[in-house]
């Protein structure tokens, strides 16, 4: 049973891999800046209880979305960018104290080639409990219900690279006069102090650029993914349909 005390709160949902880490900062300091009270959830099964203004809820699946949840955002992130970001993440940088699941995966692509390593991140995002009550992003993205008209659809390359201008307008809608972040602090330069495409691979944030899947994914898993998300391509990016 559901139980959401403030009916009225503003729903954040996104998936993994799609800077949630960078939402979850945004959205805190534009909380403090305009004393809200603002949430972070992680599983999709969990309850949300409280007064809060602002709920983040990664690894969302649509299925599990409170019927409470009147207005929302959604944001996504070209699927293809996903697995290669993943896989790097999932190789090197992603905590994996408190995921069991993610350790053992770590430890089998790190005894496999990259092309290899890569195609078994794709399967893993894919499943429908990479975690515990927690979908992979490629299963949340393919079985969202993209006409869903309480949520906004944001593309996440966007919001990194125009925060106040996607994410922030989308707050003010609902929280008219709100006073937004200097967006300055968050660009990929401002967090990590380098340009985007100076790559880190030891750093959470590794490169920054979209599209980096044309270089990273071998064709024959890049087909198979364009062919399986190509209904969000087409919405979303129908530059790489």
């Amino acid at each position: 049973m559901w139980l959401s005390l403030n009916k009225d709160k503003l729903w954040i949902v996104t998936h993994h891999k799609c800077a949630s880490t960078w939402q979850n900062r945004y959205l805190r300091e534009f909380s403090e800046l305009n004393n809200l009270r603002m949430k972070f959830h992680y599983h999709s099964h969990a309850r949300f209880i409280g007064w809060q203004d602002l709920v983040l809820h990664v690894n969302a699946h649509h299925p599990s979305v409170h019927a409470d949840a009147r207005s929302g955002i959604h944001i996504i992130r070209n699927p293809l960018d996903i697995v290669v970001s993943a896989y790097y993440s999932h190789l090197n940088t992603h905590p994996v104290d408190t995921w069991p699941r993610l350790k053992k995966q770590r430890e089998l692509i790190k005894s496999k080639s990259a092309e290899e390593g890569i195609k078994l991140t794709a399967e893993f995002l894919a499943l429908r409990d990479f975690d515990r009550n927690t979908p992979g992003p490629l299963y949340a993205l393919r079985h969202w219900d993209y006409a869903d008209s309480r949520f906004k659809t944001l593309r996440m390359e966007d919001v990194v690279d125009q925060p106040n201008a996607q994410l922030g307008a989308a707050l003010l809608s609902r929280f008219p006069g709100a006073v937004l972040p200097d967006e300055n602090q968050f660009t990929f330069q401002g967090i990590t102090g380098r340009k985007m495409g100076d790559v880190d691979t030891n750093s959470h944030y590794r490169d920054g650029r979209p599209g980096q899947w044309r270089q990273e994914l071998p064709k024959a898993l890049a087909d198979e993914l364009r062919t399986t998300f190509a209904p969000l391509l087409q919405a979303y990016y129908p530059q790489d349909v």
